[in-house]
């Protein structure tokens, strides 16, 4: 699973260019935030900000796209560390996909 292009750069601009409001708030939300203030504001930021609330439903339905990928990204800033594609996964759904859902 995960993007099939192993230059980081490269797959950083295809997450930047296919998803640029999700790219922006994990680019934000790197600075350490606790889980209960990352909920709120993926949510605050969902509900002013409808692509954004698109993209990240459309994130979960992409078969390429790798939550474990985006949130390791030495670029954005590390979000969460996980050891496996589904463990992040249950992460990004938990933190990202639930808030805007809801």
């Amino acid at each position: 699973m995960g993007n099939n292009n192993n230059d980081p750069i490269t797959t950083m601009m295809n997450y930047s260019q296919k998803f640029p409001n999700l790219t922006h708030l994990l680019n934000e939300v790197s600075i350490g935030l606790t889980e209960t203030e990352l909920k709120g504001l993926v949510k605050r930021e969902a509900e002013r900000h409808s692509a954004l609330k698109l993209e990240i439903i459309r994130s979960f339905e992409a078969p390429n796209f790798s939550w474990m990928e985006i949130l390791n990204y030495p670029e954005i800033g590390e979000v969460y560390e996980a050891e496996t594609e589904e463990e992040a996964r249950e992460f990004a759904a938990e933190m990202f996909l639930k808030p805007v859902m809801s």
